[in-house]
Parts: structure tokens; C-alpha cells; sequence
């Protein structure tokens, strides 16, 4: 697959990790009144927003180094499909007791069903 079409005079100046984060690093810059986007595909719709390569930001030229910048000092906020959570040992526990649980289960259906 080719790369995707980047509109005339804009550059990449980063990638963030989905698109809530593209989002509010897009309303930064357009309150300083930078011109961007970002460079979301039509994969979007099926990963929900969150693809696995990131949205690339993109600016004018001319911009770029302001732009780059305004983001180096920007706090992005992180929802739920932002960065790594820690999971703690009684929710991997109860996990665990489910997949097993469920498991047992389909064993001991399928076996019944057998004899």
C-alpha cells in the first residue's frame, strides 16, 4: 500500500497514540493559530481511533518548529488507550478464576455430551 496523501506544505512534526490524543494536540495548535491536522486513515473505523502505528500531526511548514515547541511542553491528558495500566494481582486472580471457570465448564459439557 502507497503512503497516504499528505496535503501540499504540510509536514509531520510528531505521532501521538490515537486519536483522543491527536485531538487535543490539534486544539492546541489551532488556538495558537497554527493550521494542522491529523493523519488518521480509514482503518480508523475499525480499531476505533486507536491504530496501532499512532496519528501522525501535520503542520505548514512554515510552523513547524513553533509547533514542535507548543507540543514538547504540552501535557497530554491519557484516557484509557493511553500508555501501559498496571493491573493488580487480584484482578489477574479473578481473571484467571473466570478463564478457568469457563473452561472447566466447556470441558465438562463437552465431555458429558461425548459419553
Amino acid at each position: 500500500m502507497g503512503k497516504k496523501k499528505e496535503r501540499e506544505g504540510f509536514v509531520k512534526i510528531a505521532t501521538v497514540q490515537n486519536r483522543m490524543e491527536a485531538e487535543q494536540v490539534i486544539a492546541l495548535l489551532k488556538k495558537q493559530h497554527i493550521p494542522a491536522y491529523y493523519n488518521g486513515g480509514f482503518m480508523d473505523v475499525y480499531t476505533g481511533g486507536n491504530p496501532a502505528r499512532g496519528e501522525d500531526i501535520m503542520v505548514p511548514e512554515a510552523y513547524k518548529e513553533t509547533a514542535k515547541k507548543l507540543i514538547k511542553e504540552f501535557v497530554i491528558i491519557g484516557g484509557a488507550a493511553s500508555g501501559q495500566r498496571k493491573v493488580s494481582f487480584w484482578q489477574r486472580v479473578v481473571v484467571w478464576i473466570i478463564l478457568l471457570g469457563t473452561l472447566g465448564a466447556l470441558i465438562f459439557s463437552f465431555a458429558s455430551s461425548v459419553l
